[in-house]
């Protein structure tokens, strides 16, 4: 049966979704950068810092519950089967990986809208590092 019946993610899916998410975020800040470019969106009025009080208070959240969701996850013990930690931690993983991407994909439309680096270089960025550090290898291995 597939993971979309209720089985949960097995390695070969868990590649794809991680993947998928990772291209995403790249996809948005190309596409976001080249209509800034474009067509840039009008200047804001009032200040820039409420921007980036909001990027990195999520960032902040996001971090939190990344590292409280790896607390519960458990690497794969020598031995044991791969597919079975990958369905018994699949909805773990998906919760880390969307608080990765979503954070990611805030900062850069904050950027977006505010026209201000800081927050597509430091929580876009370290975003997009946290997903990539958290790859399906390495959560299996912890």
């Amino acid at each position: 049966m597939s993971p979309t019946h209720g089985q949960g993610l097995t390695r070969g899916s868990a590649q794809l979704v991680h993947g998928a998410l990772v291209m995403g975020v790249i996809v948005i800040v190309i596409t976001l950068g080249a209509v800034r470019t474009i067509a840039p969106p009008p200047a804001i009025e009032g200040p820039v810092w409420v921007f980036r009080i909001v990027a990195f208070v999520e960032l902040i959240a996001a971090l939190i519950l990344i590292r409280w969701v790896r607390l519960r996850m458990a690497p794969l013990a020598t031995g044991h089967d791969e597919d079975a930690w990958w369905k018994r931690h699949s909805a773990f993983v998906i919760v880390l990986w969307t608080a990765a991407e979503g954070t990611a994909f805030l900062g850069a439309l904050l950027w977006f809208v505010s026209d201000d680096a800081l927050i597509l270089i430091v929580v876009t960025t370290v975003s997009l590092a946290l997903l990539i550090a958290n790859r399906p290898g390495r959560l299996v291995s912890g």
